[in-house]
């Protein structure tokens, strides 16, 4: 991936802009979910531990809690990093690029930041006709985000 990022800044290219931007997406989606296999116990042992009144055991876990918080401060350097790719991409295609358009609303929602995922991806459905399966796939998994939404922005 370095060495295709240091290819991208001499000669920056669209395609190469949605690839670094999926492989950091994709990253940040692995490691999300190594987390909450990690966290999700974690928690319903504290919840069960703070029923029982426990406290010496709630310490325990929220110190192994906290060890866990490099794997958040990762997760969101991916998901920066995808941003600041599709971002480019976008910023190259003149402003026209439905990947890379998706692809910020669906960090966006990623992210829980549901308002602006909503302006991004219905900006994103209205602007574009899909030209391929491959966009017609990206358009569909925008519209299902968008229904968890409350629907399109009129």
């Amino acid at each position: 991936l370095v060495k295709f990022q240091d290819a991208q800044k001499l000669n920056p290219t669209i395609l190469a802009c949605r690839r670094i931007g999926h492989t950091f997406l994709r990253v940040g989606y692995n490691l999300r979910d190594e987390f909450a296999a990690r966290y999700l116990p974690l928690a319903k042992q504290y919840e069960d531990a703070r029923r029982e009144g426990n406290k010496g055991l709630m310490a325990a876990l929220s110190s192994q809690r906290k060890a866990l918080s490099f794997m958040e401060k990762d997760i969101l350097h991916c998901y920066k990093k995808a941003r600041e790719a599709f971002v480019d991409g976008l910023r190259l295609a003149n402003g026209s690029d439905l990947d890379c358009e998706a692809h910020l609303g669906i960090l966006e929602y990623q992210e829980k930041k549901r308002p602006l995922a909503r302006v991004v991806l219905t900006r994103a459905i209205e602007r574009y006709k899909p030209k391929n399966d491959e966009e017609r796939t990206i358009h569909e998994y925008c519209r299902t985000l968008l229904g968890e939404l409350g629907g399109p922005l009129h």
